[in-house]
């Protein structure tokens, strides 16, 4: 059920909208505010929102404004609700950001319709959203993704001078799965790996497919030490999972490289990425299925 904001500070407004739209099997959050609607939306964004231009506090311009300044929600679909007289609004409005605009008083027929309408644009938008920054074998965030994240984060980890740690895990021994049950087989076990990561990070870690059998999770605000914690409760989970293939249930185990700011010497976020990768290639000469996160780093980044 999609879900809308109505923004006026009329209760009468209000709630003529909100019978119209529930009638029509929408869910109908209210703000009586510019400041209760900024609120909403930035604690859970809703599908759409109806918004008047005029109210005491914030009005709807400045609402607007803010919506499209926000990478989060910048395509959220805004309808300004307006008097029927007042073009200069339309344009402005619509010069800021605004999906369309519906008069006061409106006809429900054309309320619904225009709703209708970007609702079924905003799912579409959402739709080519997960595609592009989807991997397709996993369902996970692909590589792209990951590294325009990485770079957000690891900008805002130095400008608020907070810690950002990273960690590289890689499936041991991952070609001999494919060569003893073949690649459909090596396919279902990184769908399960896969499953198994991002069911067990955090809802503020940005986690995906680094590439081949190698997974990336960005722990913004994390140290190191948290880091690691997270990194071995992750290894033994892997280690005790039993994958089901064709009456057999295969055993994996990973390897992970973990670096973070400030502890380690990175001065951008491609350098933090060597150091991790750095130790992974460590904790796979140790013997695999192993974290390393301490171990000197030798690629000039030191």
């Amino acid at each position: 059920m999609a879900r809308i904001l109505v923004v006026d500070d009329s209760r009468v407004v209000r709630e003529m909208l909100r019978r119209v739209l529930e009638e029509a099997n929408y869910e109908v959050i209210e703000a009586s505010s510019g400041k209760e609607a900024m609120k909403i939306i930035e604690e859970d964004p809703p599908d759409l929102v109806i918004l008047d231009i005029i109210m005491d506090d914030v009005g709807g311009f400045e609402v607007l404004k803010w919506i499209r300044a926000r990478d989060d929600v910048i395509q959220l679909p805004v309808l300004l609700l307006t008097s029927q007289s007042a073009t200069e609004n339309h344009v402005k409005g619509l010069n800021l950001g605004a999906n369309d605009y519906i008069t006061k008083p409106f006809e429900d027929p054309v309320l619904l319709a225009r709703v209708k309408n970007f609702l079924k644009i905003r799912r579409l938008e959402k739709m080519l959203f997960e595609k592009a920054v989807t991997d397709e074998l996993t369902g996970v965030y692909n590589r792209r993704f990951l590294f325009k994240r990485f770079q957000e984060e690891f900008s805002e980890a130095i400008r608020h001078d907070k810690p950002l740690s990273v960690s590289i895990l890689d499936i041991d021994h991952f070609k001999r799965i494919n060569d003893t049950y073949g690649h459909n087989c090596g396919d279902f076990v990184l769908r399960k790996i896969a499953k198994e990561i991002k069911n067990s990070v955090r809802l503020e870690d940005v986690f995906g497919r680094y590439g081949g059998e190698e997974f990336l999770i960005i722990l913004p605000f994390t140290n190191k030490q948290d880091a690691l914690h997270q990194a071995e409760r992750l290894r033994k989970r892997i280690a005790e999972m039993k994958i089901p293939w064709k009456g057999e249930n295969i055993s994996v185990t990973v390897s992970i490289g973990i670096a973070g700011i400030p502890d380690d010497p990175a001065s951008s976020e491609e350098e933090l990425l060597k150091i991790a990768d750095y130790r992974l290639y460590r904790a796979k000469e140790k013997g695999r299925n192993k974290v390393e996160w301490e171990d000197s780093v030798k690629l000039g980044v030191t």
